[in-house]
């Protein structure tokens, strides 16, 4: 006989209570209590968004293995490195001449498709050179090949450079200029979303490239894009021996000590970025490769920023931690190549959060709770089950402990203040120590064997609810942080056993009056029942 799914939740001390309860009801109590810890849990214990945050870096790990690579080798970044500077002396800004010359070998001699300079010239410094990068601005204008050029707004919000770049009246614009600021997240300063647009007509840089250069057509949107970071960069080239290559996915949700056993010490190393990348230096250099650089500049968007000693253009990433901020922007443009218009948005749960959240997130908040219920038919409705799932009350570990001896010499009473008086003749008695150390020896396996089960169910079903998110998203353009926070805060409810207080607490009925039961039938003497026999 089959058994049948059962119509109860059982509390989340696993007590003999039951609430004759079906499926959907219990699913509505699960949904409420995981919103209200939503919206209630940041408020009260702020500290709370560590954990989303955590389960959010796994699962950037986990989408970033599953990214589509098919746009990665579309975009290069090249690297001022130090030794790029060495002919210069090491000075730091290089002459306006030095970054025309830059772009003069880059655009001219290979024609990328658009070059984008992370460097931003707004401020007036006294430099006879500055022509010479207007010129060469002009130039790759001429040549076909657009510029984009980092700029930061004014006080009225609109963008700016210093005076002496832009072309002469009545002519076409030499470059487009672009914003670059961010937001990294208030909580662990990591970058997970990139603005497209700001103030009216701003727009950044990953933005003006896509729909300038590669003719993309994004339509304007409130919300900020989501930023996945792609992590396969198995057969690319180190960015740097401080780094290491990664495929992604599972293996890279592993702890780094577990990771380190299986790989090797650069397990502890952070993951290379994605994009590919070269250095000023090794693009002058005399040996260079010129098959490698025809390959990573030609007909390429190339983006070049500063990697430089005691330089902080930096950014830190949920999957690369700190790298140079130029990747952010190539990693941005990426999304958009490979997502266009349906790039992930970076949403947040609000008092009505927006119905593509809902289209995702009750169906996480399913999966959540029938994983719940899936392990409490298991408990009751199978045997190994119920052997594996079984509270400890049922538990037969030391069953044959025989009772406590008593010495003669321990004082008898009851109460807490009687025992401590008593352990120390326990404590002397040989049978009393061994009979104490066994009963330890239980309560600590016990224990050891509670927290294991514990975890083991916390890990499981956080890695199927994970993973079911990273399929939801191949159909959804939504960012992985805010579906994260509900499913995070869906198990939680079940793993404190919030959601079945709750269920009991609405749906429980009140116990009816027993009734006293009936006296024992009185015994007949033994002289009357031999009479009647």
């Amino acid at each position: 006989m089959q058994p049948s799914f059962p119509r109860f939740v059982a509390d989340a001390n696993h007590s003999s209570e039951k609430v004759e309860l079906s499926y959907g009801r219990s699913l509505i109590v699960a949904a409420i209590v995981a919103i209200v810890m939503l919206w209630a849990t940041p408020r009260l214990t702020p500290s709370s968004d560590l954990l989303t945050y955590a389960a959010a870096r796994l699962q950037a790990r986990l989408v970033g293995g599953h990214y589509d690579i098919a746009h990665r080798n579309d975009t290069t970044v090249v690297l001022i490195d130090d030794d790029s500077l060495d002919q210069q002396k090491g000075a730091w800004p290089v002459p306006y001449r030095t970054h025309a010359r830059w772009l003069r070998n880059i655009g001219l001699i290979h024609k990328p498709k658009a070059i984008f300079l992370d460097i931003t010239f707004g401020r007036e410094r006294d430099d006879p050179t500055l022509p010479d990068l207007a010129a060469a601005l002009c130039e790759l204008r001429d040549a076909n090949i657009p510029v984009f050029l980092a700029a930061l707004p004014d006080a009225d919000g609109n963008l700016r450079l210093r005076s002496g770049l832009a072309a002469a009246e009545g002519e076409k614009p030499c470059f487009t200029m672009v914003d670059v600021r961010y937001t990294p997240s208030k909580v662990d300063r990591l970058v997970w979303s990139y603005p497209l647009w700001s103030g009216e007509h701003a727009r950044s840089a990953a933005l003006a490239i896509a729909q300038d250069a590669a003719g993309v057509p994004i339509a304007r949107t409130e919300e900020a894009m989501a930023l996945t970071w792609g992590v396969n960069n198995l057969d690319q080239r180190r960015f740097s021996p401080d780094c290491r290559q990664a495929r992604g996915g599972y293996a890279e949700m592993l702890p780094s000590y577990v990771r380190t056993l299986i790989d090797g010490p650069d397990a502890t190393k952070p993951i290379c970025p994605y994009t590919r990348a070269l250095t000023l230096s090794e693009l002058r250099a005399p040996d260079a490769d010129g098959s490698r650089l025809a390959d990573m500049l030609t007909g390429r968007y190339v983006m070049i920023g500063a990697a430089l000693s005691g330089f902080n253009d930096t950014v830190l990433s949920p999957v690369h931690d700190s790298i140079p901020g130029v990747f952010m922007h190539a990693m941005a443009l990426d999304n958009l190549l490979t997502y266009q218009n349906d790039y992930k948005r970076a949403m947040e749960w609000e008092i009505w959060p927006p119905n593509v959240l809902w289209l995702l997130g009750i169906p996480v908040v399913m999966l959540a709770h029938f994983l719940h219920w899936l392990a409490q038919w298991l408990r009751r409705g199978t045997k190994w089950g119920g052997r594996l799932l079984a509270p400890p009350s049922e538990w037969k570990l030391f069953s044959n402990l025989p009772d406590m001896p008593a010495p003669a010499a321990a004082p008898a009473g009851a109460g807490w203040k009687a025992q401590a008086r008593r352990m120390p003749a326990l404590l002397r008695d040989a049978a009393a120590r061994k009979w104490l150390a066994r009963w330890l020896a239980a309560k600590l396996c016990i224990a050891f064997l509670l927290v294991l089960r514990k975890a083991a169910a916390i890990v499981l079903s956080s890695l199927i609810v994970l993973y079911i998110v990273l399929l939801a998203q191949r159909w959804l353009n939504v960012g992985t942080l805010p579906i994260v926070d509900l499913a995070i805060m869906a198990l939680a409810a079940h793993w404190l056993g919030w959601t079945n207080r709750a269920t009991a607490f609405l749906f429980s009925k009140p116990a009816a009056a027993s009734e006293p039961a009936p006296a024992p039938p009185a015994r007949e003497p033994a002289a009357a029942r031999s009479h009647q026999e």
